[in-house]
């Protein structure tokens, strides 16, 4: 009798890890994986990567998401809680590879792809490199350059519906431009240190955005400090009014005292952007 009840649990076990993995082994395959992108393909549908997200996962993610320096400018709490961290990855992880390769089979088959990162939704993903990151890992992905630049500008555009807003260089579009010393076509990195950025209509050259760099560093504890007296909260609450992007408490201290500390953070009149037209701005380069 227990031997009968031992060999239908094991048969019953078998079939559940069989109806389990055969599909999924199946639908991981290359033919599954094109199968899948070319129903997506036909569906019409966006998908934004945020392969830098499984990235975290690999001790090769962690080791380099961990030595960020943009983690510097973080509140003190998170940048301590990242630096705690461990390095290594979960063994045997495979994740950033297999989403790679989904990515370029998504690619391959005319299914639009848009750069994502999930800034600060998890660990170690911090704003504005992260993206830079995603970029290569978009072009380890089979995407050329100019598809990867596509990606992070153009895609999103058309995704938004706003493509005579923003996304290309033309007149009547939305100034927010990059000045590189370099040919991004040929060599992604040069987008990691614009020589100027026009944000808004605004130019800021090299030396001003080094300043504001520096800047940032030296008044991450005054700000922290101006929050404090603001909002009558100890350390763990400020972090969450000024650093959780799911309140709005980065708004509330940004309109109150941003002017006061430099930082200027924009009113809705403000956001409305400055338009591309035949001729530079006079501080721009010629």
């Amino acid at each position: 009798m227990q031997a009968s009840l031992v060999i239908m649990s094991a048969v019953a076990l078998t079939v559940v890890m069989l109806g389990f993995w055969v599909p999924v082994s199946w639908r991981s395959s290359d033919g599954g994986i094109d199968r899948v992108a070319k129903r997506v393909y036909d569906a019409g549908i966006f998908v934004q990567s945020t392969l830098v997200a499984y990235d975290t996962f690999s001790t090769r993610g962690r080791t380099a998401l961990i030595d960020d320096p943009v983690v510097e400018f973080l509140l003190p709490s998170i940048r301590e809680a990242w630096r705690e961290e461990p390095k290594r990855g979960i063994p045997l992880n495979r994740l950033t590879g297999f989403n790679q390769k989904v990515a370029g089979a998504l690619h391959r088959n005319g299914v639009p792809i848009m750069a994502g990162t999930d800034a600060m939704g998890l660990p170690l993903v911090a704003p504005g490199s992260s993206l830079h990151k995603e970029l290569q890992l978009l072009s380890e992905s089979g995407l050329s350059p100019y598809e990867v630049i596509r990606s992070a500008t153009v895609v999103p555009a058309a995704f938004l519906g706003k493509t005579k807003e923003f996304g290309t260089i033309a007149v009547g579009q939305r100034a927010d431009l990059l000045l590189v010393a370099g040919n991004p076509l040929e060599n992604l990195a040069v987008l990691r240190r614009p020589s100027g950025v026009m944000v808004r209509g605004r130019w800021l050259p090299r030396q001003k955005l080094d300043e504001l760099l520096k800047t940032a560093r030296q008044q991450r504890m005054i700000i922290r400090q101006a929050t404090r007296w603001a909002f009558g909260l100890n350390p763990s609450g400020i972090d969450a009014a000024v650093g959780n992007t799911s309140s709005n408490g980065t708004e509330r201290f940004g309109r109150r005292y941003g002017d006061q500390f430099g930082i200027g953070y924009p009113s809705d009149q403000a956001l409305k952007p400055e338009r591309c037209g035949n001729k530079l701005p006079k501080s721009a380069p010629e």
